[in-house]
C-alpha cells in the first residue's frame, strides 16, 4: 500500500511571500526546511538503492504547495534553455507530480539544476494526445548546484490547484509522486523516486503516496470546505 506523507506548514518560506525568494542561481536556505520529515528517493522496480541518493521534503504555506528536493550529483548536466520543455530529455531534472485523491487529472512539474520550469496538466491516467502545457503563472523554482550536485525548491500556487474545482488546504485529499532523472555525459539516466514504484512509469497515479497538510494551528485538520472564505478550500 502506497504511504501517506504530511506536507509541513511553512509560513516563513521565503515562497510564502507573494514577492520574496532567492534571486536566480541562489537557493532556498535550508534553514527553512529544518525539521521537516526527508524521504529518500529509490530505484523503481527490484534495482538496489540509485548510485547518488536524493531526498524530498513537502510543505505547504499560504501560497501553495512546496517541496525541496536535494541530489547528489557528480556531474550535473543539461542542456535545457527554457521553460516548458520535455527536460528529462535534456538532462537532469526533478519531476513533482500531484493529482487530487478523487479525480482522474493530475499535474506535472519540472525543474532543473538551473531554475527552468515546466507544467503540465494531464486529464487522465493514459497520457493521450499532445503534451498539456499549462501556464507558468505563479509556479516557482528556486535551484542550484552545490560542491556535491544540486537542490531546488518548487512551489506549485494555490489558484493552479483549484482551477479545476479541486480543494485544496488541510483536510483536502490529495497525492504525490517525487523524481529524478540523473543524466551523465554518456549511457542512460538513472531513475529514482519517492514513493517506490514497482515498474520505472511515473505515471502509475495509483501507486502515488497520499498527502496529507499539517494543520496551521498545530491542531487536527478537519475536513476541506466548499466556502471560498475557508482557509481549507479554494474552490472557485
Amino acid at each position: 500500500m502506497p504511504p501517506t506523507v504530511a506536507a509541513a506548514y511553512l509560513p516563513d518560506h521565503p515562497f510564502a511571500a507573494e514577492a520574496a525568494g532567492p534571486p536566480p542561481g541562489r537557493p532556498v536556505a535550508a534553514a527553512a526546511w529544518a525539521g521537516v520529515d526527508t524521504h529518500p528517493l529509490s530505484s523503481p522496480g527490484g534495482g538496489g538503492p540509485p548510485a547518488e541518493p536524493g531526498r524530498v521534503r513537502f510543505g505547504w504555506c499560504a501560497a501553495g504547495l512546496l517541496a525541496r528536493f536535494e541530489f547528489a550529483d557528480a556531474e550535473v548536466c543539461t542542456s535545457a534553455s527554457a521553460d516548458n520543455q520535455l527536460h528529462y530529455e535534456l538532462g537532469d531534472t526533478a519531476e513533482w507530480f500531484l493529482k487530487p485523491a478523487d479525480a482522474d487529472h493530475y499535474w506535472e512539474f519540472y525543474a532543473t539544476p538551473h531554475g527552468h520550469r515546466t507544467a503540465m496538466c494531464w486529464t487522465g491516467p493514459d497520457r493521450s494526445g499532445d503534451v498539456p502545457y499549462e501556464p507558468l503563472d505563479g509556479v516557482r523554482v528556486a535551484s542550484a548546484t552545490t560542491g556535491d550536485g544540486w537542490v531546488s525548491d518548487l512551489l506549485v500556487p494555490a489558484p493552479l490547484l483549484c482551477s479545476r474545482g479541486d480543494a485544496w488546504g488541510p483536510g483536502s485529499a490529495w497525492t504525490t509522486l517525487a523524481a529524478r532523472y540523473d543524466h551523465a555525459a554518456a549511457g542512460r539516466p538513472a531513475l529514482s523516486c519517492f514513493p517506490r514504484l514497482p515498474v520505472a512509469d511515473f505515471h502509475r497515479t495509483r501507486d502515488f503516496a497520499a498527502l496529507t497538510l499539517q494543520a496551521a494551528s498545530g491542531e487536527r485538520p478537519g475536513p476541506a470546505s466548499a466556502d471560498p472564505e475557508s482557509p481549507g478550500s479554494c474552490v472557485p
